[in-house]
């Protein structure tokens, strides 16, 4: 015979578990027949509670549903064996697994009006409070679409007092049975409730979520681009239903143009798409992956894969795509066969359907692109693996050279230098250094002179990074043994390492980093080879932009431009392209940008690396908007930004003129949110530091940003802090041309003391 300790043991054991294990299950049956063998009546119905959550976790809604009539019939034979609140406990427990009944198509209509009848019949037979009851019943036929059902239950609902003024949860029945219904009418009044929720600090993910399309299509922008990001930190605490929050934000992502954070969203949680098992939810979330999918995998992007958290497994986006549109389909005519009507079907199928964006852009948290390619090919030799890894990472192309390192398994002994030398180069870690000197003495063993001098000055480079004065000292020691040697592409290499390391160590270095770079050039002629001759290049660019001479940084810009386009180096030309932008504009010959953006876009192959097509747009973008054209620009503009942050980076330049192009386009909510991520940079640019990091225009820049949100504010009505803007570039600023031109606005405003 089993003691009440020994059940408390099994239900311990088996509630350490994961919810879905199977073990589980087994030790919470173990549990429920050892309890009643033994006739401990309490303990038998703890352990059928905890039973029945198990069978609906795992979509068994039938068989929890016998176990608490079991449990009921057991209270009402031996009601002495029971206090006087068991029966209520186990009745809330009754309403929330019956509430779930409606979410599993397979379950009835008569089932469900069976167990709601049962239900009613105990609480109102008993004189207990029947609120939870009227609520389960208006939420039932709400997830069925029931609509005149569930108008008739709300009702009943109000009348015994389900409603408190500023209740949280009453709100968010007001606001969900409004919108849930998909008319548009209802709309402005599901918005008029939820506003002092959403104006407010709280999380309310669930009201947030439900409201965000309709805050965007009223015209809220600024409101709904904040309730997305305060719902999107909590997405994850939402609770049993999170999953249909969760298909909102990804909807939202995907409707204002954020495809890369609808992914990121994705993945967090495609393990749980992949597993559960309560349709509704499954519903709702696959037609938000369809929404979002349909477009990228029409792209190109099909074969792209997402990690699945908590598994060593990948899931392509086209297959995702393929499985979510089954799932719809699939689950939404069972629906619409259980429920007696369309409406919820309908519904879903309508959110899944692919169209164009609400708004061209909408300022959200920028995401890194979380997609990753397809796997390589199998069968590749060790040599054609590491050849390839050390083509991409000469390249700056580190992402596509780990791919390429991490199927490598076995390497004959002439490959071990150079996988060892592209490793410590990947890694970038405590251990490179070492791991460069071994490969360095491996070269040397194999007689690779080139090899050799090149991973002297990779470790002195990696040192350089923690040991600034050791790092140069051997930096010197190896460009200085590689200048003797015969090989002008170590001299090449070298040089190009002293020289970023120079620039590092800031302004005083500049001389030393640009004599570096000028070497690092001409033995880059010596030897022959284009893509040094690129990268040295681009060194030097970036010098001459930092010492104020950007005529000669076009000159090495375009030099570097054509070294790289020869060798295929698509992220490095890229780079390029963006040097000679900034060289360019301060020059002030912006117009020079448009129109060499459509010479080199108009020779681009059609299969042309996205990332290439980017950097121009972006170029002919910025030539758009520094000489006065920004509302011609957005397109271009929208495409370079996303491509940008969707790998990383995200310049202030690009935000300024992101936020001018959608400000010339009727967008200044969009505008203004764009701009309060640059204003905090701007603020600090603005003091006529002439060592201002002249890459992205520095003060000019800042000053640029500042200007634009004033003008922006005021026209919104935001007057104090366009006030605000003005006083801070008095303060700050000495270009005589903008203290003049603040010193009008702020007088204008009366804001001058």
């Amino acid at each position: 015979m089993a003691t009440e300790a020994d059940i408390q043991n099994l239900l311990d054991q088996a509630n350490g578990m994961p919810l879905r294990a199977a073990a589980k299950g087994a030790l919470l049956e173990d549990a429920v027949r050892h309890a009643d063998a033994s006739g401990l009546r309490q303990a038998a119905l703890g352990a059928r509670r905890d039973l029945a959550v198990h069978y609906a976790t795992l979509g068994l809604p039938d068989q929890a549903v016998a176990l608490f009539a079991r449990s009921l019939a057991e209270i009402d034979a031996y009601p002495q064996q029971f206090g006087p609140g068991t029966e209520l406990q186990v009745l809330s427990w009754y309403v929330r697994i019956v509430r779930q009944l409606s979410e599993f198509p397979e379950v009835s209509r008569t089932q469900i009006q069976a167990a709601l009848a049962d239900l009613e019949s105990r609480v109102i037979s008993r004189g207990l409070n029947p609120i939870a009851l009227f609520d389960a019943r208006r939420w039932i036929a709400q997830t069925m679409g029931d609509w005149d059902a569930e108008e008739r239950a709300y009702q009943t609902w109000l009348a015994a007092g389900g409603s408190q003024p500023g209740d949280p949860r009453s709100i968010e029945v007001e606001v969900a049975r409004l919108i849930l219904r998909d008319d548009p009418a209802l709309i402005p009044r599901a918005l008029e409730l939820a506003m002092p929720t959403l104006i407010g600090a709280s999380f309310a993910v669930e009201v947030r979520s439900l409201t965000l399309l309709g805050l965007l299509q009223s015209g809220h922008v600024e409101l709904a681009a904040r309730s997305y990001r305060i719902g999107l930190a909590q997405l994850h605490r939402d609770g049993t239903y999170f999953v249909e929050t969760c298909a909102r934000y990804i909807r939202f992502a995907a409707l204002t143009g954020n495809f890369e954070l609808g992914l990121d969203t994705l993945a967090t949680h495609l393990s749980t798409y992949r597993r559960m098992n309560r349709p509704t939810g499954k519903a709702e979330l696959a037609a938000a992956i369809q929404l979002l999918l349909t477009p990228l995998v029409a792209s190109g992007r099909g074969s792209e894969l997402v990690h699945v958290c908590g598994t060593d497994d990948h899931w392509s986006l086209a297959d995702i795509l393929s499985d979510a549109i089954q799932t719809v389909t699939k689950l939404t005519v069972s629906f619409d066969a259980r429920n007696g009507n369309t409406n919820f079907g309908a519904r879903v199928r309508a959110e899944a359907v692919p169209r164009q964006p609400l708004v061209k852009y909408l300022p959200l948290p920028t995401i890194v692109r979380c997609t990753v390619p397809a796997p390589l090919p199998a069968g590749l030799s060790a040599e054609h693996l590491v050849v390839t890894a050390g083509w991409f990472a000469d390249r700056a192309e580190s992402g596509e050279a780990d791919r390429y390192l991490a199927a490598v398994t076995t390497v004959p002994p002439s490959l071990v230098a150079k996988l060892a030398e592209l490793r410590a180069r990947s890694a970038w870690d405590a251990t490179s250094a070492d791991a460069f000197t071994a490969a360095a003495k491996e070269y040397k063993a194999s007689g690779d002179d080139r090899g050799r001098l090149v991973c002297q000055a990779w470790t002195a480079f990696h040192l350089g990074s923690t040991s600034p004065r050791m790092g140069g000292i051997l930096m010197n020691a190896a460009r200085s043994e590689a200048a003797k040697s015969d090989c002008a592409e170590a001299v090449a290499v070298s040089e190009w390492l002293g020289a970023l390391m120079h620039r590092d160590r800031g302004p005083k270095q500049y001389l030393k980093a640009y004599q570096s770079s000028a070497r690092a050039v001409e033995a880059a002629h010596r030897a022959g080879t284009p893509l040094w001759l690129g990268r040295a290049k681009l060194a030097e660019a970036i010098w001459l932009i930092d010492d104020g001479r950007p005529n000669e940084a076009v000159a090495a810009a375009l030099a570097a431009k054509t070294a790289l386009r020869a060798v295929g180096a698509t992220h490095l030309l890229a780079r390029a392209y963006d040097y000679l932008v900034s060289a360019l504009l301060e020059m002030g010959l912006s117009a020079q940008l448009v129109s060499i953006a459509d010479q080199e876009l108009a020779g681009l192959p059609r299969n042309a690396p996205t990332r290439l097509r980017a950097a121009l747009r972006g170029m002919r973008a910025s030539g758009l908007v520094w000489q006065g054209q920004a509302g011609a620009a957005l397109d271009d503009v929208l495409s370079a930004a996303a491509e940008e942050r969707a790998n990383g980076f995200d310049g202030y330049r690009r935000g300024y003129e992101l936020a001018a192009a959608l400000a010339a386009n009727g967008g200044d909510a969009q505008a203004l949110l764009e701009l309060e991520e640059c204003t905090e940079w701007a603020s600090t640019q603005c003091a006529g530091n002439p060592a201002a990091d002249r890459q992205y225009c520095g003060a000019a820049l800042g000053v640029a940003i500042l200007e634009l949100y004033a003008a922006l504010a005021l026209r919104n009505e935001r007057v104090n802090e366009a006030i605000n803007v003005h006083r801070h570039l008095l303060a700050t600023c000495p270009d005589p041309g903008v203290q003049e031109r603040n010193r009008r606005a702020a007088a204008a405003l009366g804001a001058l003391n």
